[in-house]
């Protein structure tokens, strides 16, 4: 009986432990979406100071939650959308506005991959 509660028990932390990471990936992702979003909006507005205050929030952001994400998924999707903020950066600091929209475009694709990879469905799982 004791080794049963102790399955279940291991179960239980085990099942939890992956909601809590789910909602971490999930969470971040949409709250990257917002920034990337907003910096678009404020771009095709031609207000190239927003656009950068907006970034380098998202920066900050970002340098703060993927050192949690770097736990939980795979490093070269964060690789990736880091490349991108980069790309974002420079396009940004040099005002250009058709990168910085290529570069926005971009990272919402690798953004929402990485949203799409921790999501509970039949094709993560097979």
């Amino acid at each position: 009986m004791n080794k049963n509660k102790a399955s279940i028990l291991i179960f239980a932390i085990t099942v939890m432990l992956c909601f809590i990471s789910f909602m971490s990936v999930k969470t971040t992702a949409e709250k990257s979406q917002e920034y990337i979003g907003t910096i678009e909006n404020f771009q095709n507005k031609g207000n190239n100071d927003k656009s950068k205050e907006i970034f380098e929030e998202f920066k900050k952001f970002w340098e703060k939650k993927s050192k949690k994400l770097e736990m939980i998924v795979h490093h070269e999707m964060l690789e990736d959308i880091e490349k991108y903020i980069s790309e974002l950066e420079v396009a940004v600091k040099n005002e250009n506005s058709f990168e910085i929209l290529k570069s926005c475009n971009c990272l919402k694709s690798k953004v929402e991959s990485l949203k799409k990879s921790e999501q509970i469905s039949l094709q993560n799982i097979f």
